[in-house]
């Protein structure tokens, strides 16, 4: 049994190291973004801002499915919680909605706002 429990955590931890990789490429798509946000603003050409916004909102997409990912792991993990560990436990679910509800209104800010300068900011 303590051996399945091991193994079931190298495991998460094993796919967590990808998720923080993801993360990585997450950070160079809206340093490109950037970029194309620069171009914009010497030449406002309308085209490079369209391109720039698609990108950030394809990482708010995938940071949303990451963080799904880790709310579901932090419910799991509070439902299997000692009594006395749930309150702590609870603290981490709460922060992963709040997290994912700041998700959800950037992308809703990001598909809006058509004059913000610069990437959303997660």
């Amino acid at each position: 049994m303590i051996g399945n429990i091991l193994n079931d955590n190298i495991k998460r931890l094993n796919f967590e190291d990808y998720v923080w990789i993801v993360f990585v490429f997450l950070c160079f798509l809206n340093i490109y973004g950037n970029q194309l946000e620069k171009i914009f603003l010497r030449t406002n050409n309308s085209y490079f801002k369209r391109k720039s916004n698609s990108y950030y909102i394809l990482a708010l997409v995938i940071v949303f499915l990451i963080y799904s990912y880790f709310i579901t792991r932090n419910l799991y993990q509070f439902h299997k919680a000692s009594p006395q560990d749930k309150a702590l436990y609870s603290i981490k679910v709460l922060g992963s909605i709040l997290v994912i509800g700041g998700i959800v209104l950037l992308i809703y800010f990001q598909k809006n706002e058509k004059t913000f300068v610069g990437s959303p900011g997660i």
